[in-house]
């Protein structure tokens, strides 16, 4: 069986170095096998229930000693928080798990006459120390090679990586280093998402002295690998928390309590992880849906406005990752952070688009196309509405141009005294993959019963619940391509531009499913209008 290996540190304690021990142990005995807890622990989740049980189910537990660690740890005994590492290592010392206590980057180990006789133990043996620099790569192998040695001799069954791949095993540094074959290595790595393999091969040219142009931005490439492995992971172990969690509620159906209470412990675990009910047990002891994922904080005022089938949905700060599009017109990406907004649950439909039309303050206003020249001059030689490429009212509005889109928000928000715009490209994918870096809303398979695809038309913007987002908004995969508020080609947000704009989402004739990735790019001018295409707004907040 392979190795499952616990990561015990403080977070006040070089967390960046930890994480770059942690990602040669995922290297080594694959990412799945290596726990080290959450950045931020998830509010109202029984946090330490769950950290005993990864600490029993692992092999071994590597004590990291930071130079802050002793200081923490006396400031932990003063307060009334649990101190999470010490409760990590007695639980490992009841158990007799394998402890390897490593120092980082010249931290003393700690007295022995100032620690808690419980964690005495731990010191008794011989700690390795790892430093910075360019030895870290050999004294990383060194210690983990010990560690192995040491359960075996504790009777522990053959030890070895969880997925050996020899296409991706790192050269030593003592071999002859091809920078181009190493380039090669971080991209396919970096293609497939494996981001541990990614980092190595960061570092292994890092520590290869090899000269890297300044425009290649190593240290900007590995934080945002970083990033995006935390982030994946943080979403990894939420789910676990709320997996462990459920499995008490699937108890509790056995032992046959009463209904209001399994309904209390699913909204418990909800908590943790919005709507978690594999086994679908909110249909039968649940008086209603899961926990909203929505809020109705001024939603009631735009439905009044523009009619049913409304309703904000409210998105935490989160980070997004952009695709390179620069290949496509588009721009090279990167990394996001995302401030809180809402965002509508529904495309706007043909009804509520009609209503915009047929105001008498609406369409017919030059009041709201005065944001450009450009959309000022285009509505001058278009006063006639535009008609949907097809009728019904609660199909997704089709055949709108951006200028028109724009004009909508403008009207809208006068109308409910609200900051509605349409959304970035950042915005709508956030809403799109909710914390979990989805490829779909749904997950990362395809699904073509979860949206419209390869189709002679759009369908009601109600007909694929199952296939939301996480957040719980609907047809952000298929039905219709979405204007975006940010410029095709160079991200920005002048509105009073004729460059292109960007598009979300796919659309009912797409016939490639990679078009309906939460990720794909798109655009193209706002004066065009498509038969698959509308759009949806947001409220900035």
């Amino acid at each position: 069986m392979p190795l499952k290996l616990f990561v015990n540190y403080r977070r006040a304690d070089d967390p960046d170095f930890v994480q770059h021990m942690r990602t040669w142990f995922m290297i080594r005995y694959g990412r799945e096998n290596v726990f080290m807890d959450f950045d931020t622990i998830p509010e109202f989740a029984r946090f330490e229930d769950f950290i005993r049980e990864k600490v029993r189910e692992s092999d071994a537990v590597v004590a990291v000693i930071g130079h802050n660690w002793l200081r923490l740890l006396r400031e932990k005994e003063h307060s009334d928080r649990p101190d999470y590492v010490r409760i990590e290592l007695e639980e490992a010392l009841r158990h007799n798990k394998v402890i390897a206590p490593i120092c980082i980057k010249g931290a003393a180990v700690p007295p022995s006459d100032e620690l808690p006789a419980a964690l005495r133990p731990i010191f008794r043996r011989n700690v390795a120390t790892l430093r910075d620099g360019r030895d870290i790569l050999e004294d990383i192998g060194r210690i983990m090679d010990s560690l192995e040695t040491q359960l075996v001799h504790q009777g522990n069954s053959l030890i070895m990586p969880a997925s050996p791949k020899p296409e991706v095993i790192l050269p030593h540094r003592r071999d002859s280093f091809d920078i181009w074959a190493a380039a090669d290595h971080l991209s396919e790595s970096y293609e497939k998402s494996d981001w541990p393999t990614a980092l190595g091969w960061v570092a292994r040219i890092r520590e290869s002295g090899a000269v890297i142009p300044d425009f290649f931005k190593l240290d900007e490439i590995e934080a945002d690998i970083l990033e995006i492995l935390r982030a994946e992971e943080e979403a990894r172990r939420r789910h676990e928390m709320a997996d462990y969690e459920y499995s008490f509620v699937r108890y509790m159906v056995r032992l046959r309590r009463p209904p209001e209470e399994i309904a209390q412990a699913l909204k418990s675990v909800w908590r943790i992880e919005s709507g978690y009910d594999p086994d679908l047990l909110a249909q039968k002891y649940a008086a209603h849906d899961p926990p909203p994922k929505t809020s109705r904080k001024y939603s009631h005022e735009v439905a009044s406005v523009i009619g049913d089938l409304f309703e904000w949905v409210e998105i935490p700060e989160g980070a997004v990752f952009l695709e390179d599009a620069s290949h496509y017109g588009g721009t090279s990406g990167g990394k996001f952070q995302v401030r809180p907004f809402a965002i509508a649950r529904y495309p706007i439909t043909n009804a509520q688009y009609q209503v915009f039309m047929e105001a008498a303050d609406g369409y017919r206003n030059p009041q709201w196309w005065e944001y450009s020249p450009h959309a000022s001059n285009w509505y001058q030689r278009k006063q006639s509405p535009e008609e949907t490429a097809f009728p019904g009212d609660n199909l997704p509005r089709t055949n709108v141009s951006w200028y028109s889109a724009m004009a909508f928000c403008n009207w809208l928000g006068h109308k409910t005294n609200q900051n509605i715009l349409l959304p970035t490209e950042q915005q709508w994918q956030r809403a799109a993959q909710g914390d979990y870096f989805l490829k779909y809303p749904w997950g990362d398979e395809f699904d073509v019963g979860r949206c419209n695809f390869m189709s002679t038309g759009p369908t009601p913007v109600t007909q694929f619940p199952d296939g939301a987002s996480p957040f719980g908004v609907m047809d952000m995969c298929g039905n219709i391509w979405q204007w975006c508020l940010n410029e095709w080609g160079t991200d920005g947000l002048d509105i009073t531009t004729n460059r292109p704009r960007a598009m979300r989402g796919g659309t009912w004739w797409v016939s490639n499913d990679e078009a309906l990735r939460c990720t794909y790019r798109f655009g193209i001018f706002p004066n065009l209008r498509l038969d698959g295409g509308g759009y949806r707004i947001i409220l900035n907040f």
